[in-house]
């Protein structure tokens, strides 16, 4: 890592980094939630690569995902087992609870599965284990029937 805001946030700080040909390169701003003072920083990016920013309330990586334009968010109706790709179960097994909330991405060919995101990664579950989200964001939107591949696209 080059530099960070750390300890002094009183003292501007400036990020420099130098970009590669063929690289991505991810700049998430967070809070830290250590109640620290606002610091003042720059940061300044040169070359050629690839660079995508997001901005996140706390610590999490679902922001450098390749999130779809058709995901919705989705709640559990049931227990979810998950699996990598339709048909393989992860191993170890997780289960994902009733009442939980996840960004669901679309549908695998067999329409048996849907891909969702979960702890920084995509999985996939049964579908009669989802249903709309009727939070304030979501509105109860229908779930995407869209056909999506096992990797991550």
């Amino acid at each position: 890592m080059a530099n960070c805001v750390a300890a002094d946030n009183t003292t501007p700080r400036q990020i420099v980094y130098s970009l590669a040909q063929g690289t991505a390169y991810y700049v998430v701003v967070f809070d830290d939630q250590f109640a620290q003072p606002g610091g003042n920083y720059t940061v300044k990016f040169s070359g050629p690569g690839d660079i995508y920013i997001g901005g996140i309330a706390a610590p999490g990586c679902d922001v450098l995902l390749p999130i779809p334009s058709t995901a919705v968010g989705g709640t559990f109706v049931a227990d979810a087992p998950t699996y990598w790709a339709p048909g393989q179960l992860t191993n170890p097994l997780v289960t994902i609870t009733a009442g939980n909330s996840a960004r669901v991405t679309g549908m695998d060919a067999s329409g048996q599965y849907y891909q969702i995101i979960w702890v920084c990664d995509f999985l996939w579950v049964p579908v009669g284990t989802l249903g709309p989200n009727y939070d304030a964001v979501w509105n109860g939107a229908p779930l995407p029937t869209n056909v999506v591949t096992s990797e991550a696209k």
